[in-house]
């Protein structure tokens, strides 16, 4: 096992800014034992079932200590390390331009009294 991220196997040359988040994820792992007769699993911390839904992720979002809208600026929501699709996502939200039923009645798209 190697060392530094040594054992992992890339498709290209890291350029440097990623061999310093391979040495930063070694620094996180290095303490991180894994036992066999534990299962290994995901966990959602935002939600009481510790499984991740959107309606849970879309609270998280939205609660006044969350780190999302603590982001006011631009730099933070459209940080290369963040997946554009969430960077959008965000932009969306925080701009209540999500598709949301409320929404799309109120830009007439849909009828109050639309039944789903």
């Amino acid at each position: 096992m190697g060392e530094e991220g040594e054992a992992w196997k890339w498709r290209r040359r890291l350029f440097a800014w990623e061999e310093d988040k391979v040495r930063e994820c070694c620094d996180v792992l290095t303490n991180i034992v894994l036992q066999s007769n534990h299962s290994d699993r995901w966990i959602w911390p935002s939600h009481a079932s510790n499984t991740y839904n959107v309606t849970s992720a879309y609270n998280h979002l939205l609660t006044p200590n969350s780190k999302i809208l603590a982001a006011t600026h631009s730099t933070e929501i459209w940080n290369k390390e963040v997946p554009l699709k969430i960077s959008l996502f965000v932009w969306r939200l925080l701009g209540n331009r999500l598709p949301t039923t409320d929404n799309l009645i109120k830009r007439h798209i849909l009828l109050p009294n639309a039944q789903f």
